[in-house]
């Protein structure tokens, strides 16, 4: 008669197969694990210092305008509600919106006007979107990852996170405040696509709740519990897309399209919807990717540009650190590689957006220490 640890190994290898193809393998696949790094188009890239932790650049074309969503690199550590730093104390009280101008190879850090709330604005996704009314006015809408009123219990609610909006004036230094959007859908933002009339945007919540233990599991096995919520600041908000695994970055292309990134351990791709007319999003591609990815900004060409991480079990080990390894950009439908570097040029990557007209390629990241600009 077989002993019962001979009886039991077959289900133990069978238990064990189960976990690597569902869990172990893609996450070490996607993570980068076995992956080499092919510097590619590195070779012709400068640091402009003066803006730091930047987790998402937006590009205002017929200007040249970059604009980009900063912080610090110390409050990026203690307070960034994605990666569970809840420590509210040591967050950053001068988050703000910088504008780089080619012209004078500058970074322009803009002014709040307006905005009267106490605990200030953390920043996260952005987008800036001209006016319908005027293509010299902008609506610049933000996610603000405000702490909760009780500061000190940051770690057990989690942030009171809402979307800001703000206009200004192209080359302005000043944002004014328009509105904050406060609704009960607004529970883990992570980026936010606007649009012109300065009313209305899309957002993706990236996390099934904004702490607990739940949260870490449905994130670690890719459970479609995240969404995209489509809010109006007369009519509310309301779910637009949902059962999606791990919404990240956000973006509108032409015609109508919505372009989502869904990035977990075990899946990424991006999903391409179509507005309705009742604002709900429907899908119609699914586009595989074999990296993890993060941020994607789509230009008037209809080209998506997506920061996308070779090696991303590297990267949240470095992270820690305030380091990073490497990075790809990729290009919409054939994933085309347009960059890639091993952090010898630019460092801890999340957003990346391309002028065309200059042939440069603009990167920063959440715990970047300077813009980088590099030709393409």
């Amino acid at each position: 008669m077989p002993s019962l640890r001979v009886a039991c190994l077959p289900v133990l290898l069978i238990a064990g197969a189960v976990f690597y193809q569902s869990l172990l393998g893609p996450l070490l696949s996607l993570g980068g694990a076995f992956r080499a790094v092919e510097p590619f188009k590195n070779d012709a890239c400068t640091k402009v210092e003066g803006a730091e932790a930047c987790e998402k650049l937006v590009l205002h074309s017929p200007s040249g305008l970059v604009y980009m969503a900063c912080s610090t690199l110390e409050s990026r550590m203690n307070w960034h509600p994605y990666h569970m730093a809840l420590n509210a104390s040591g967050r950053s009280t001068t988050d703000h919106v910088a504008i780089y101008d080619p012209t004078s190879e500058k970074i322009i850090r803009t002014l709040l006007e307006g905005f009267a709330d106490a605990r200030g604005i953390n920043v996260h996704g952005m987008d800036v979107v001209p006016s319908e009314f005027d293509k010299n006015e902008l609506f610049v809408y933000l996610v603000n990852h405000r702490p909760p009123v009780e500061e000190a219990k940051a770690h057990i609610y989690g942030a009171d996170s809402v979307i800001e909006i703000f206009k200004t004036k192209v080359g302005s230094d000043v944002l004014t405040h328009v509105k904050t959007v406060e609704d009960p859908l607004i529970d883990t933002p992570n980026d936010v696509v606007g649009s012109s009339d300065g009313k209305s945007f899309y957002f993706t919540n990236d996390h099934s709740t904004k702490v607990g233990l739940m949260r870490i599991v449905n994130a670690y096995l890719s459970r479609p519990v995240t969404s995209v919520v489509y809010c109006d600041v007369d009519a509310g908000c309301k779910i637009a897309a949902d059962d999606l695994a791990g919404c990240n970055g956000i973006a509108r292309g032409k015609d109508g399209k919505i372009f989502v990134v869904l990035s977990t351990t075990s899946v990424s791709e991006i999903r391409v919807f179509e507005e309705q007319d009742d604002n709900s999003l429907v899908q119609t591609d699914a586009i595989p990717a074999d990296r993890h990815m993060d941020n994607i900004v789509v230009d008037e060409d209809d080209v998506a540009y997506i920061a996308s991480i070779p090696k991303t079990l590297h990267f949240f080990l470095v992270h820690q650190k305030k380091l990073f390894n490497s990075i790809t950009i990729e290009q919409k439908y054939k994933l085309e590689k347009i960059f890639e570097d091993d952090g010898s040029q630019v460092s801890a990557i999340t957003s990346a957006v391309m002028d065309k007209k200059r042939s440069v390629l603009y990167i920063h990241g959440v715990s970047a220490p300077w813009l980088s600009i590099c030709k393409v």
